[in-house]
């Protein structure tokens, strides 16, 4: 079979992947907020013995950078969750896989204890991390933790900002729908066990054909329905994914998690929605009281963005597209010379703006433009 990413339908493909809702305004604005802040290099501060790790809630990464969820990154290349897993263990970078992914989240975590073994050494080792959609039927959620446990998977990412998928223009006018081979994996085994009630409710919203109205995202969830969750993980560490506000970043301190991303969902949700970038630096404040670890994504593609990402109060930043382009347009030699070469960008990075440790990245060094 021809794959689906380089063959008919390929321009469909590209649009679902790289494309974002409404008129793109908060894609562009991802990028555009990143670029718009300039670094102020500080000198002479030794930087002959330079360390990367960074505490993410009580626990010591090799490098500031997690790779995002992505759903459906089989559609770019075949078994592209395990290969991403693979490489980015290789290289020291953490992962997190998304719930809508084409390989089964015990062979993802298989793959990614193998790049560790390739890694080698006895240091500080990256997180394997799993993303959770709370469904309309909870089965499927709370099964999918218990597995991810199981699996050895040591965090949980619960996205918060998709009670509802996004319109996304470009798949509505390509009548896009997810292949069938390439749906979800992750709950193929309940689907099998269980008895589901079927929709005219798409999975996805008119990116999905899998029409079981117990997959859809469940827009009743809120603050309060969360402890369920917290408790289900089980001693692994509990983020929330989609926080863009300082009043939901202070509701998340009120929570036992540990920590929270902000995130508009790559520009897929609500349209106009403030970049990350901004959003970040408006939380100055609120992230002196908060305790606990906060990332960020949107746009994320150098060592320079993740300096900026680090200066406005990030303990990490998290990265997709960028990496998923590279596999798509590189295969996997493509895609392991972008991991290795982003984790040699931020040190380089570090470096040349008088940073040996991501500590010590100063919010002065960063000028932000008027009027944020």
């Amino acid at each position: 079979m021809e794959h689906p990413g380089h063959g008919p339908g390929a321009e469909a493909i590209r649009d679902y992947y790289f494309g974002g809702s409404g008129a793109e305004s908060t894609l562009s604005w991802n990028r555009r907020d990143w670029d718009a802040i300039e670094l102020v290099p500080r000198v002479l501060r030794n930087v002959a013995h330079l360390d990367t790790t960074v505490d993410l809630a009580g626990r010591r990464i090799p490098v500031p950078l997690v790779v995002a969820p992505m759903a459906y990154t089989s559609l770019l290349h075949p078994r592209a969750e395990a290969v991403i897993a693979e490489a980015a263990a290789r290289h020291g970078v953490s992962y997190c896989l998304s719930t809508r992914s084409a390989v089964p989240l015990e062979e993802v975590a298989d793959a990614f204890r193998r790049g560790l073994k390739l890694r080698g050494g006895s240091g500080t080792k990256p997180l394997l991390a799993f993303q959770l959609y709370v469904m309309r039927d909870h089965r499927f959620s709370d099964s999918l933790v218990r597995r991810a446990a199981k699996s050895g998977y040591e965090a949980i990412y619960v996205t918060v900002d998709a009670p509802f998928i996004g319109i996304r223009m470009r798949d509505r006018e390509n009548s896009f729908a997810v292949p069938e081979e390439f749906l979800s994996a992750n709950i193929s085994e309940e689907l099998e066990g269980w008895v589901v009630e079927e929709s005219e409710t798409r999975f996805g919203s008119g990116v999905s054909s899998a029409r079981f109205s117990g997959l859809a995202p469940d827009p009743g969830v809120d603050w309060s329905g969360l402890g369920d969750i917290i408790d289900l993980a089980d001693g692994m560490l509990v983020f929330l994914k989609g926080v863009l506000s300082a009043a939901d970043l202070a509701l998340a301190g009120g929570l036992p998690v540990a920590g929270v991303v902000v995130s508009n969902h790559g520009g897929r949700q609500l349209d106009g929605s403030i970049s990350t970038a901004r959003a970040l630096y408006r939380m100055e404040s609120e992230l002196r009281e908060y305790r606990g670890a906060v990332l960020v994504d949107g746009a994320i593609s150098s060592g320079a963005d993740v300096v900026r990402a680090l200066g406005l109060g990030a303990k990490a930043a998290m990265v997709g597209r960028h990496l998923a382009r590279a596999l798509y347009e590189r295969g996997e030699e493509g895609l392991d010379r972008a991991v290795s070469l982003l984790v040699e960008d931020v040190k380089v990075s570090l470096a040349l703006a008088g940073a040996s440790r991501p500590e010590m990245v100063e919010r002065s060094q960063l000028l932000v433009p008027p009027g944020w």
